[in-house]
């Protein structure tokens, strides 16, 4: 798994930035898009996907260890719908990554 350091020196790398250059965008475009979908309850990520904020229902769960039932309570929960583009490159329809254009 990609992590946080690997993206940002890897970015850093690629763009001719600073990793702290690349870590202040990053750090502000990850809240730029939890501020807009908290407000407005939806965020659209170009040829990436939507984040979305969706209820889910109250439910009746199940304790593992006890195996009380336990009311869960209803709330709301982000939810991502990747786009066309990512399920394609993700599924194998498209190849070569440098024929993905964003």
């Amino acid at each position: 798994m990609l992590k946080k350091d690997e993206l940002i020196k890897h970015l850093a790398d690629k763009c001719g930035c600073t990793q702290n250059n690349v870590a202040s965008v990053l750090r502000e475009y990850q809240y730029l898009i939890l501020e807009n979908l908290k407000k407005e309850g939806k965020v659209n990520v170009l040829e990436f996907g939507s984040f979305e904020v969706v209820k889910r229902s109250a439910r009746t769960g199940i304790n593992p260890q006890t195996k009380a039932k336990i009311d869960i309570p209803e709330k709301e929960v982000p939810r991502l719908k990747a786009s066309k583009k990512f399920k394609e490159f993700v599924s194998g329809q498209v190849k070569d990554i440098f024929t993905f254009n964003f």
